[in-house]
């Protein structure tokens, strides 16, 4: 069993690697594939701390109803992020600041996209960790252990604001008061909320993370 579970983990090790390199080629404004470095890691790290989880949703992902709103949250993120990337390789080159389409409701939608779509894996894991799907776990596994994919999303989150506010300042010196207009008149993360830039990451944050505990009691 140890000798099949490490043979799996360098074979995904091997795959994140190709991964990596094929997603280097995907734009975020002049820093290539910047914006997929804390997925990677997202998913490298649960891989690597978590691999019987990692092989359990796979092996639940097509069941019926089990996991369903995960399912729903994972769906509707890898939408909206390739809606977000293809409507933004499109306009790219005909405009400069991209105020239309899923820009006109958020700054970030692809961002969003990212997080929602860890979001609904943060959440499967955990409960596979507790034992909530009805399979019998070894208690060693599920002492704080479930707590790992939620430390790393945590982690992620904290990444993404990071990154998503660099981007708003290098578009802020290229862009100035067309931006300044932009970012006042449209959300951070969440639709909807227009107010102070602060408190904007703010709300988004704890929307993302009410969200996720939401989902890990259900």
């Amino acid at each position: 069993m140890k000798q099949l579970l490490k043979k799996i983990k360098l074979r995904l090790i091997d795959f994140g690697g190709y991964l990596i390199l094929f997603l280097q080629h995907i734009p975020s404004f002049g820093l290539p594939g910047g914006m997929t470095i804390p997925i990677i890691m997202f998913f490298i790290a649960l891989v690597l701390s978590s691999p019987l989880v990692v092989l359990n949703i796979l092996g639940t992902a097509l069941l019926g109803s089990y996991f369903l709103i995960e399912k729903i949250i994972v769906l509707f993120g890898i939408i909206l992020f390739s809606y977000s990337y293809i409507y933004f390789r499109r306009m790219k080159k005909s405009v400069g600041l991209i105020t239309t389409g899923p820009y006109k409701y958020i700054r970030h939608p692809q961002y969003l996209g990212f997080l929602l779509i860890t979001l609904g894996f943060t959440s499967w894991s955990y409960k596979i960790f507790r034992g909530s799907f009805g399979m019998p776990f070894c208690i060693f596994l599920c002492f704080l252990r479930e707590y790992v994919p939620v430390v790393i999303w945590f982690i992620e989150l904290f990444l993404y604001i990071l990154l998503a506010s660099f981007e708003e300042w290098k578009l802020s010196k290229i862009f100035r008061t067309q931006f300044e207009d932009y970012r006042k008149n449209t959300s951070f993360l969440i639709p909807f909320i227009k107010t102070n830039q602060y408190i904007q990451i703010f709300l988004s944050v704890l929307f993302l993370v009410m969200l996720l505990f939401y989902c890990m009691q259900l």
